[in-house]
């Protein structure tokens, strides 16, 4: 289980918003794949056998299937099977979430009314101070110092993290996850947020993940030595505060698409261009919903949406791309496009879609066709995550024996089928 990722701890700047860099680092690792099994758990700088692809998985920079694609073309599968399996634990929280939305609003809603009541609890001057790397626990701030300055913790770490705050520190949980999605380069609104109910025994009921001294020090190398007694030695019941109320995902409409639509892209999926001929569409915008980001995911992203119009203008020299992130942006796109018709990649859940889906909602009522595509791999493989990982894992294999069938496009759009 990782608490996001897979990759091991980076400098500041390692990491670049580009495809190009993306392909480079996973062609560099794979050589030192074999590293991957005994050495992924150790927290340690400097160690080589990382694969550094975490944030250009994120925003599918590469996707999930040309990595385990070029891993298996390159090893034979029992060499890189533990690595494989990392990066689809990243499919399975997504297809978790995928199948039980709520639990993404129900965690939102429960973090602003935590944010709200911080001042007058119990735990509002040890969350302050947990944020701002100012506890009795050196490590844990030394932890909290580089997320926010780099963007990036190592996946053991970030298991540490969760189990001291939850356990040890008695803060909730939801404003941990909070704390580190919005820091982390590589946060991910399914892996995250199901992590952390994972640490706190909410994920899979009653299993929880308590952070040890013996073992940060064992898989730190003695970097970290935490003293007998700082730590909480046992765990408690947390409170699942999942509001079964809470609002489900809701679904593009897919109507009629025509043969020469508009076309949006989301920032959940920027190498999409490499299954999508772009040529398709009359005129293509990227969706990118405003959130509050660092300046280090921010010049990321925008490097990486960047680095997606620069490829699709290689295929369509003739136009230019835009990008927007607002329902108003949308409507101004269509109405200067004249677009009678769009078609659209469908984003993850977690991803901002207010504004796109009562866009939408819009468009239908106005009788404009509206097409969804979703990639062959999510729409195969989501349905399997209903369960534990490893009923997942099982599943997949026998998928990725014929391949072909996690290839491409499924959803209503030119050369898709219907």
């Amino acid at each position: 289980m990782s608490i996001d990722d897979d990759t091991k701890q980076m400098p500041q700047g390692d990491w670049v918003g580009e495809r190009a860099h993306a392909l480079a680092s996973l062609r560099d690792f794979i050589p030192k794949m074999p590293r991957y099994a005994p050495r992924r758990n150790y927290a340690v700088p400097g160690d080589d056998g990382v694969s550094r692809l975490s944030p250009y998985l994120r925003y599918r920079l590469i996707s999930e299937e040309e990595v385990v694609t070029q891993v298996t073309d390159a090893l034979d599968f029992s060499v890189a099977e533990k690595f494989i399996q990392e990066v689809v634990w990243r499919t399975y929280w997504k297809g978790a979430l995928h199948l039980n939305p709520g639990v993404w609003y129900s965690y939102q809603e429960r973090v602003n009314e935590l944010v709200a009541v911080a001042d007058a609890s119990s735990w509002g001057p040890v969350c302050e101070a947990a944020r701002a790397g100012r506890t009795h626990l050196s490590y844990f701030n030394e932890w909290v110092h580089e997320l926010t300055a780099t963007g990036y913790l190592h996946n053991h770490v970030r298991m540490w993290f969760a189990s001291i705050w939850i356990f040890t520190l008695k803060i909730p949980w939801q404003l941990g996850a909070a704390f580190m999605y919005h820091h982390l380069l590589d946060g991910d609104p399914a892996s995250n947020t199901l992590s952390w109910r994972w640490v706190a025994g909410l994920h899979t009921k009653g299993k929880t993940y308590l952070a040890r001294p013996d073992n940060i020090a064992k898989y730190s190398e003695g970097r970290w030595t935490p003293h007998e007694g700082e730590l909480a030695t046992e765990p408690f019941v947390v409170q699942d505060e999942l509001r079964l109320s809470a609002r489900q995902e809701p679904e593009l409409r897919c109507v009629v698409s025509s043969t020469s639509p508009g076309l949006v892209l989301s920032a959940d999926d920027l190498s999409i261009d490499q299954i999508l001929d772009t040529r398709d569409y009359s005129s293509i915008c990227i969706y990118d919903a405003a959130e509050d980001r660092t300046p280090l995911k921010r010049e990321f992203l925008a490097r990486a949406i960047e680095d997606l119009c620069e490829r699709v203008a290689e295929q369509r020299s003739d136009r230019s791309i835009a990008v927007v992130s607002s329902q108003s942006d949308l409507t101004r796109w269509q109405e200067k496009e004249s677009l009678d018709s769009v078609v659209i990649v469908q984003p993850q859940v977690g991803f901002p879609v207010n504004d796109l889906n009562s866009w939408v909602s819009s468009l239908v009522t106005s009788e404009t066709s509206v097409g969804v595509l979703h990639r062959r791999w999510d729409h195969e493989l989501f349905p399997l995550c209903s369960k534990g990982f490893f009923t997942m894992w099982e599943r997949f294999q026998k998928r990725w024996a014929t391949k072909a069938s996690l290839s491409g496009l499924v959803g209503a759009g030119p050369g898709t089928p219907q």
